[in-house]
């Protein structure tokens, strides 16, 4: 195995769920004077955001739960590299796997021009596969999912399969590094959820613009992240490689559903005769 290649150290951590034990525990153990005493500390501003982000969280996890168990699948989680088994040399510049939310990604979709019918919809940092089942309610050709977390690839296509999902050329999960993955020939929706870092997001684009340098087709692309300072390196990227536009999109709502509210850009490729 790769010096930078990760092997799992032990079960798979879920930090999705912890946050209402964690606290019932600190209460447990400290009492309700020392919680009153660090609220007064923090102040009531302070105090009542830390209560709502973590009432958001609990919502979010439930809504999760609720999706898995309509259709049978296990997509909810946040779930911690660490715990996993990547066999890469980017095994240190993946986030955490988290899911996206159902509304938070039919709100993204909404940028693109329909039909999809044609395109292939490619998930890059798939994690368990939850947009995969997602995308079929809009239209795809074909899904993609790549993945490089041995056990998350086990699991998303499990999810695959239980869910029955349908597209016309079929849905697959590739386990393989974003960064060496090689896209199709086909129009594409490519798809970004803060998977990565800098270095190996410009990899990614780099791999995403040779291909489109080969090829004609049609090509959207969307970027999300909780993080504005994500979003910040990201669309610098994107206008260095020359063959997108940007598609102007409305700010994303508070979704219930969601952990975090996103922020996101969504671009679409230049006719070839501009971009050549």
């Amino acid at each position: 195995m790769n010096s930078t290649s990760k092997q799992a150290i032990g079960p798979i951590k879920d930090h999705s769920g912890s946050r209402m034990l964690r606290a019932m525990l600190f209460v447990r153990e400290h009492g309700v004077a020392e919680v009153l005493r660090r609220a007064r500390q923090h102040g009531l501003k302070g105090s009542a955001g830390f209560v709502l982000r973590n009432m958001r969280h609990a919502i979010a996890a439930r809504s999760s739960r609720s999706f898995d168990k309509a259709l049978g699948v296990d997509t909810a989680g946040s779930l911690q590299l660490q715990y996993l088994t990547i066999d890469s040399p980017n095994a240190g510049a993946g986030t955490e796997a988290v899911s996206t939310s159902p509304r938070s990604f039919d709100w993204m979709l909404r940028a693109i021009p329909r039909p999809l019918s044609g395109h292939t919809f490619i998930d890059v940092g798939c994690g368990k596969g939850r947009t995969l089942l997602l995308a079929a309610n809009h239209g795809f050709h074909k899904a993609v999912g790549v993945e490089f977390a041995a056990e998350l690839v086990g699991i998303a296509r499990n999810n695959l399969l239980n869910a029955q999902k349908a597209f016309p050329a079929g849905a697959s999960i590739v386990h393989a590094d974003a960064a060496s993955f090689v896209f199709p020939d086909a129009p594409l929706v490519v798809y970004l959820y803060n998977p990565f870092g800098e270095n190996v997001a410009a990899k990614v684009m780099d791999n995403l613009a040779s291909r489109l340098q080969a090829t004609p087709e049609d090509c959207f692309l969307i970027y999300g992240s909780s993080k504005p300072e994500t979003i910040a390196w990201f669309k610098p990227m994107v206008a260095a490689s020359g063959l997108f536009d940007e598609i102007a999109v409305q700010p994303m709502p508070l979704f219930l559903d969601a952990v975090r509210t996103i922020h996101y850009c969504v671009y679409r490729r230049k006719p070839p005769s501009i971009s050549t």
